[in-house]
């Protein structure tokens, strides 16, 4: 066997706008050398790059960066090193149009990280921001936000996630007309999800309201700890309905609905309680009246 030790060595330079000098060389008891690189055109538009490689343990590559770019309608930020065990990174770019903007950026040290993206678009009214991050003491982070302007109405969307689960949750949706919220897993194990949903195209429809709500009581077992309730209520011209309806750990359901009528002359009302859809109580009322005469008024001066 041929024990053969290998020595290679590296030397560059460049001169031309963006300065450019490299020495390197290899080997046997390790690798040592420089790289530099630099351009400045002014102030908002420069670049330094550097790195050192030590053939010292714990010191193997020493590194730097700096740049910045900016033109009328974006910016460029970049900065970072790299040094023994630790490692910084930050990056940011920004974009602007005369009714628009994007910002996205990243910081990273060491194993912990954070980026940011937000962007904005005046002709759909549109804002979107969205934070990603791995911190110290809380984990995985994942912060959400969206909101929109439609039909005078606002499409609003905020979540927090931890750990790939999504801890807490407002929306509104105003397709469905419908705003809900969700906690899941703060300080216990339990899980809430509320909603409300209007709807009523007009001043003379219908009116209904839907209101829903779930619980459970331990997320590691959903199947047999969740409680669910969803009310329903529609009023209407000649009157209107309601239903109240419990789903129970133990699949059982209980509901309670009534409905009211009335017309000239004419009344009908009935109210119902069920348990997994047999009637336990129940009341219909119908009512018939009848008027007829002449009514006059006479008044003299």
């Amino acid at each position: 066997m041929i024990n053969e030790d290998r020595y290679e060595f590296n030397l560059g330079y460049e001169d031309t706008a963006r300065k450019s000098l490299k020495a390197h060389m290899e080997c046997p008891r390790g690798a040592t050398g420089f790289q530099f690189d630099y351009y400045f055109d002014s102030i908002t538009s420069f670049l330094v790059l550097a790195e050192v490689d030590l053939p010292i343990p714990g010191l193997k590559v020493t590194s730097f960066k700096l740049s910045n770019h900016a033109t009328d309608n974006s910016h460029d930020f970049a900065f970072g090193g790299e040094w023994s065990q630790s490692k910084v990174d930050v990056e940011s770019r920004l974009k602007m149009g005369a009714q628009s903007f994007l910002l996205d950026s990243h910081v990273i040290v060491n194993e912990h990280s954070i980026a940011a993206y937000s962007s904005f678009d005046l002709d759909d009214m549109k804002l979107e921001t969205q934070l990603d991050g791995q911190l110290p003491i809380i984990g995985k982070v994942n912060i959400k936000q969206m909101w929109r302007n439609r039909h005078y109405s606002d499409d609003f969307e905020l979540s927090l996630s931890l750990d790939g689960i999504v801890r807490f949750e407002v929306k509104n949706d105003v397709d469905t007309n419908t705003a809900s919220i969700g906690i899941r897993d703060v300080y216990y194990p339990t899980a809430l999800v509320s909603s409300i949903t209007l709807q009523q195209d007009s001043p003379v429809d219908d009116l209904v309201v839907s209101v829903s709500n779930t619980i459970t009581w331990d997320t590691q077992n959903p199947e047999t700890t969740t409680e669910a309730l969803e009310v329903s209520f529609r009023k209407t011209i000649n009157g209107g309905d309601f239903q109240a309806t419990v789903n129970w750990p133990n699949h059982d359901t209980d509901q309670i609905k009534g409905n009211l009528n009335r017309q000239p002359g004419y009344l009908m009302a009935s109210l119902s309680v069920d348990h997994n859809s047999d009637r336990i109580f129940g009341l219909d009322t119908n009512a018939l009246s009848e008027f007829t005469g002449h009514v006059s008024l006479c008044r003299t001066l």
